[in-house]
């Protein structure tokens, strides 16, 4: 065994992981088009073993077909005009990755919170909260 097989061994699975994704975070330096073969190799990879963890971007999460990580990339790229639904749904991406202890209820939270701002674009109306919005629209 490797002195690099050796520094996971001494990890936890999900330490592992945290690496990985630290690694994917860091690629963006290397321009988007490598960054994008680094977490596809890695997807092969996790797909190849089983795992239940998938890129998507570069955060790892925990997903159960081709067709969430999709969707969830779609959400995403799509959002990035509007810096509040952008955010939200980072953030809820993020509570829902924390392979430790995933925080399912804040993850809820910030999607909802992404689609209170979603209604507020469409609408033109920023000061009005979701029940409005839907009403108004």
């Amino acid at each position: 065994m490797d002195n690099a097989e050796q520094c996971f061994d001494n990890h936890e699975w999900h330490e592992v992981y945290d690496i990985v994704e630290l690694t994917a975070k860091q690629t963006r330096v290397w321009g988007h088009e490598n960054a994008q073969k680094f977490t596809d190799n890695i997807n092969y990879i996790l797909k190849k073993e089983l795992s239940a963890y998938r890129f998507v971007n570069t955060i790892l999460v925990k997903i159960n077909s081709k067709e969430e990580i999709e969707c969830i990339e779609l959400a995403m790229n799509k959002s990035g005009k509007n810096l509040g639904i952008s955010e939200h749904l980072k953030k809820a991406l993020e509570y829902l990755a924390n392979r430790k202890n995933p925080d399912y209820r804040n993850s809820i939270k910030e999607s909802i919170s992404a689609v209170e701002s979603l209604c507020k674009y469409i609408t033109g109306k920023i000061k009005c909260n979701f029940r409005t919005c839907l009403k108004t629209y």
